[in-house]
């Protein structure tokens, strides 16, 4: 019923912006959740949408949020504006696992800084991140190099 935050990575410069490891996250505004339901079947999306409804709120989701899940499924990752924190992007991508389900999504916040011209763009940012997930999958068992 909602996303578990189990890893986190510190920026690597003097500042960042990270969620606490343990912290539960909605399903349904942020890149991680929408990675989570995207990369799984109708059959797994419906039984994580219940789990979400018997323990905390009943929600409405109406078909432009499925066809956003398709769409996310489709091009294999979302970028969206942080529903939580203006100025924020979440790039998020799956991690796979030997199945080819989603087992994890990696997520990297994303905030354009005007003090430092050489660092990556939103598009250089959601293919680092994609990359990233990719090597995760292939350590996790999928068979990422072969997929379609």
């Amino acid at each position: 019923g909602a996303a578990v935050v189990i890893a986190q990575q510190e920026a690597p410069d003097y500042w960042g912006f990270s969620i606490r490891v343990g912290a539960h996250i909605s399903l349904f505004d942020t890149g991680s959740g929408h990675v989570l339901l995207a990369f799984r079947s109708e059959e797994e999306r419906e039984m994580m949408i219940s789990e979400h409804v018997r323990s905390r709120a009943e929600i409405e989701l109406g078909p432009e949020f499925y066809d956003r899940l398709d769409q996310i499924r489709e091009r294999g990752y979302e970028m969206m504006a942080s529903a939580q924190t203006s100025g924020v992007y979440n790039l998020s991508a799956p991690v796979l696992g030997p199945d080819r389900r989603c087992i994890a999504a990696l997520t990297c916040p994303f905030i354009a800084l005007v003090n430092a011209p050489s660092a990556p763009d939103i598009t250089q940012a959601i293919t680092l991140v994609q990359k990233a997930a990719a090597q995760l999958s292939l350590l996790a068992g999928a068979d990422v190099a072969n997929s379609g």
